[in-house]
């Protein structure tokens, strides 16, 4: 039976889908590290840029 990874283009350029579907990974753990830090933010924290006015 014929499979597509079998074939002389997945060979070819099979990595650059591996590449392509670890960069999706990699952009959707970052989008979700920003969602925690904004989820996790402590503002009262911060400096106020409107201290001592």
């Amino acid at each position: 039976m014929h499979e597509p990874y079998d074939s002389q283009a997945w060979a070819d350029h099979g990595h650059e889908l591996s590449a392509a579907i670890d960069r999706v990974f990699a952009k959707a753990g970052e989008a979700f590290r920003k969602l925690r830090d904004i989820e996790f933010d402590a503002p009262w924290r911060k400096p106020s840029s409107t201290a001592g006015r």
